[in-house]
Order: structure tokens, then C-alpha cells, then sequence
């Protein structure tokens, strides 16, 4: 039979696993004497408990708390849990994780999993900061998690090679900016969510001037929405991946001209424009300068390519 754990997946003590009793349940909550302690003011004393019912389903269940218990970005008051399920309790997030009786030997955690051996622990949010890592809780899921509990502040994100930043307020997108490139908010969403491995920290008291726009650039859609639609661009932007020249090739404007640039249409005359103005340009530098979304840069560029005005 599968054991659980709780494994705690943002916060100070990201990584720490807790395992899941079969006697009785493991309560999460501000109160000292709460099984596993989360320090912060949006957690109430004892905030919720998970316990393995009597058809051994493991269940969360809020203990009316005054600021809610979430799984999978839904407020829940009581909700059968699978292995993978998050829950958000203030700014911490706890995964279920379902590991083989062996596996205790290599967590170190007791042979025998009973009420005296489950480890009592702080974890303290300092003024409510969240953090964590992408590959754990990946962008989209942690984006809706945000909404869901309507969190305020900016979003830091630290991928392989670049850092980008997200302002939130009430769980709403507002603003996102990526150094590296130009454009509006949106194109830097976009990108961001294609990042699977980095790490983030909400800070609830970042200074949005960090992500400085004009106002009528700033995100009005609701997250929800946002998130659908970024989705749908990054799927439809990997096919077209292929048909496309690799970001390091150089390119050119073919001489002569298959035909007029009065054919072209809005969007790619403003590819063939950059083109014009930089020294050397790269595809990496078109997606970068150019201020459409990267869909809407391939899919100008693929039309390019396939009417021979560009040379790589």
C-alpha cells in the first residue's frame, strides 16, 4: 500500500516532507502546536487538517479559517486530494506525494508512521514572501493559484538565462516586463510562461515602477483569460519551431526583391524594417526587437521565408 507525504514546495523550508499519519490527521496552521507550523498572518491558528479517511482517500478539509484553503487554485472546504494535488495555505504551497514503504529510508523518515513520530516544524514566510521552485510548480499553475487568492505584489522569475518580472494586483496581471526584450506587457507574459525550470518569489511589497509602462499598456484581461491565451501561443509557436531558421542564424534581405514591399503585409514590413536598422540581425534579435507577440514574429517571418524576401 502507498504511503503519503506532504512535501512543502515554496517557502523557507521548500523541500521538507512531512508524512501523512494513518491514525489521525496532520494539522497546518499558525498555532504552536499545530503539526506543521506556517508562521505567517494570513494562516489562521489551526488553519486546516489532511487525514486519510476510512476508504483511505486522503482528504484536506478547512477548519473555517478565515482566509481559506485552496487545491489546485479552487477554495475548497472539504476535497479528496490525489497525488500531484497542491494546496495553498496563506503563501505556502504542500504537494501530496505518494513514495513506496522503501523510500523512508532514503528521507529518513520513521519505519513506523504513527501520531508520535510525525515531526512538528516552523516554517516561517517573512511579510508573507513566496518562493519556489518553476519545476515544482509550474508558471501557469502557480499564476492561477495567485489569482485564486486574489495575491498582490510583483512575481520575480529567474530562468536558465534571463530574469523577468510580473506585477499582480488582487490576483489580476497588470504588468510584465523581460529586459531583453521590446514590446508590450503581454509579449513578456508570453514568454515567461515558456520558462519549465527557474525558481520565483512573489514579494508583496515590490515597487511596480520596477516594471515601468505606458498606462494604456497595462494588462486589462482577466488571468484567467491571459493564461488560455498564452497557452494556446506557446503550443502553436513550438510548431511552428520547426519551419523556422535557429535563433543564432543571420539574415538578409534577398537582392532583388521577389516582389514589391507594398505585398507585404503590416507586420511583416516591420520585420523587414528592423532588418534594415540593425547591423547585424539575428532571428534571436527579430523576436526580441520586434514589439508583436513571438507567435505573431514567427508566423510573419515563416511568410518571409516562404516568399523569398529573406535570405539566412
Amino acid at each position: 500500500m502507498k504511503r503519503f507525504i506532504l512535501r512543502i514546495v515554496s517557502g523557507s523550508f521548500a523541500g521538507t516532507e512531512y508524512p501523512l499519519p494513518w491514525d489521525r490527521q496532520l494539522v497546518l496552521g499558525r498555532a504552536a502546536d499545530a503539526d506543521i507550523v506556517l508562521n505567517e498572518e494570513r494562516v489562521s491558528r489551526r488553519h486546516a487538517q489532511v487525514f486519510i479517511s476510512s476508504e483511505q482517500q486522503v482528504e484536506v478539509e478547512d477548519l473555517d479559517s478565515r482566509n481559506g484553503t485552496f487545491v489546485n487554485g479552487e477554495r475548497v472546504t472539504r476535497a479528496e486530494l490525489r497525488e500531484g494535488d497542491r494546496i495553498l495555505v496563506g503563501a505556502s504551497v504542500l504537494e501530496l506525494v505518494a513514495c513506496e514503504a522503501e523510500r523512508t529510508m532514503v528521507t529518513k523518515l520513521p519505519a513506523e508512521w504513527n501520531s508520535e513520530a510525525v515531526p512538528r516544524m516552523a516554517v516561517t514566510s517573512v511579510s508573507s514572501v513566496m518562493s519556489g521552485s518553476i519545476s515544482e510548480i509550474p508558471l501557469p499553475d502557480l499564476l492561477q493559484l495567485l489569482s485564486t487568492n486574489r495575491k498582490s505584489g510583483v512575481l520575480h522569475i529567474r530562468g536558465d538565462a534571463a530574469e523577468g518580472q510580473i506585477l499582480l494586483q488582487h490576483g489580476q496581471i497588470r504588468r510584465a516586463a523581460l529586459a531583453e526584450i521590446h514590446g508590450p506587457p503581454r509579449k513578456a507574459l508570453f514568454r515567461i510562461l515558456c520558462w519549465s525550470s527557474g525558481v520565483f518569489q512573489l514579494d508583496p511589497n515590490g515597487d511596480p515602477r520596477l516594471l515601468s509602462t505606458a498606462e494604456e499598456d497595462e494588462i486589462d484581461e482577466s488571468t484567467e483569460a491571459l493564461l488560455l491565451e498564452g497557452m494556446r501561443q506557446i503550443d502553436e509557436l513550438r510548431q511552428l519551431e520547426s519551419e523556422l531558421p535557429p535563433g543564432e542564424a543571420l539574415v538578409s534581405l534577398a537582392d532583388p526583391l521577389p516582389s514589391p514591399l507594398r505585398e507585404l503585409s503590416p507586420g511583416e514590413l516591420d520585420l523587414v524594417q528592423l532588418i534594415l536598422k540593425q547591423h547585424t540581425p539575428s532571428i534571436e534579435s527579430l523576436f526580441n526587437e520586434n514589439s508583436a507577440t513571438d507567435l505573431e514574429t514567427a508566423q510573419h517571418l515563416r511568410a518571409l521565408c516562404r516568399r523569398g524576401y529573406l535570405l539566412t
